[in-house]
């Protein structure tokens, strides 16, 4: 009965302070009525005047999908994200004016922070720029796709485009080698005075050294295809291209007989005109390779081809002035109560003797000296 008796005096009890309790709270609340309803009103005037002069952002993007060859997606999101693109996007829009920068560093990563590439589940590219100019973002991210290839043949990504780097530097070799051979012919006939060779020694050394200059070219070709006929069907061909050429050469060469018709000058003026011709026909052999080169890198070339054009946006994606405004009061009203309930807190205990002194140890420990 004893229990039973406590049981049913204790639940009233918890009840009257349950609603001590609600009462307690309703109170504080309606003492800091307004500071609790008047901070959320100041916090959503200075957000909605904040959001009105932060400048609008648009944003446009290009969808592609990669049809790719040797390259992977990823490598040509590098290509997109390179130093070399953005270059070529702040030259040919002129985005250094644009965003108000001094340097072109700076100009890229102004490019950067407002460019984004990435590459979606099903496989696409979305390349998205965002800008305070509808129609100055949507011509970024459809410029970017202007100069995709001709970057990526910059990279040589392929087998094609590293075969034609490889002979591009070549043909650079070559040019140098043309204008050393000019200049020791200007040099060997000023020597030669007005004497002129034979012609048909000349011609046996001209004909000598195109071909040496065919055959050599015809090896360098051979040697960049590699010796494996799957990769490469025209090896095969190409080496005996170079049989027949070779056959030429040893029923062609130049014979020393005509030494004995020609003195030390004039042969030495014919060597060099030889290698002003060898060269030339070096170089004409290596501008063909070139040519088949680029050709094989626009089959194997990766690309990407467009699947959505990047149209000038008309509805704004920046400040989600909405969001601020109910994030802005939702805050306030949050740090109003907080504050009236700390407020009533701290009035409590200093009207309680016993707290106001914990306080005041509690001050005294929280100082520094």
């Amino acid at each position: 009965m004893s229990e039973q008796h406590s049981q049913q005096t204790s639940q009233p009890n918890t009840a009257t302070e349950d609603e001590i309790s609600l009462l307690d709270l309703a109170i504080t609340l309606a003492k800091h009525k307004k500071l609790i309803l008047g901070l959320p009103l100041v916090a959503v005037f200075i957000s909605v005047i904040i959001t009105f002069i932060i400048p609008s952002s648009y944003q446009a993007t290009t969808k592609v999908m990669p049809v790719v060859g040797a390259a992977s997606k990823e490598a040509i999101i590098s290509v997109l994200q390179s130093q070399a693109m953005a270059d070529s996007l702040i030259n040919r829009l002129n985005l250094q004016q644009v965003y108000g920068v001094k340097s072109m560093g700076d100009a890229r990563r102004k490019l950067a922070a407002t460019a984004k590439i990435a590459l979606d589940k099903d496989g696409t590219i979305d390349i998205s720029v965002e800008d305070h100019d509808p129609r100055l973002a949507a011509k970024i991210a459809n410029t970017y796709v202007e100069f995709f290839r001709p970057l990526l043949r910059h990279y040589g990504l392929t087998e094609a485009s590293s075969r034609r780097l490889l002979l591009e530097k070549q043909l650079l070799d070559i040019q140098e080698d043309v204008k050393m051979a000019e200049q020791e012919v200007v040099q060997a006939r000023q020597q030669l005075g007005n004497v002129n060779p034979e012609p048909q020694v000349k011609s046996l050394v001209l004909a000598a050294r195109q071909l040496e200059a065919k055959i050599a070219m015809k090896e360098v070709e051979l040697l960049v295809m590699g010796s494996d006929p799957a990769k490469n069907p025209n090896y095969f061909q190409s080496l005996k291209e170079l049989s027949t050429l070779w056959g030429e050469f040893s029923t062609n060469d130049f014979d020393p007989a005509f030494n004995g018709r020609t003195s030390g000058k004039e042969l030495e003026y014919l060597l060099k005109v030889g290698d002003v011709e060898y060269n030339k026909t070096r170089y004409d052999q290596l501008m063909m390779q070139v040519e088949k080169a680029k050709l094989d890198e626009n089959r194997e070339n990766p690309t990407i081809q467009v699947l959505d054009s990047a149209d000038v946006p008309n509805s704004k994606t920046k400040p989600h002035r909405a969001l601020i405004v109910v994030v802005s009061a939702f805050a306030a009203g949050f740090f109003a109560m907080l504050w009236a309930f700390v407020s009533e807190a701290r009035q409590k205990v200093r009207q309680d003797p016993e707290s106001r002194e914990q306080l005041q140890l509690l001050q005294r420990y929280l100082k520094w000296n």
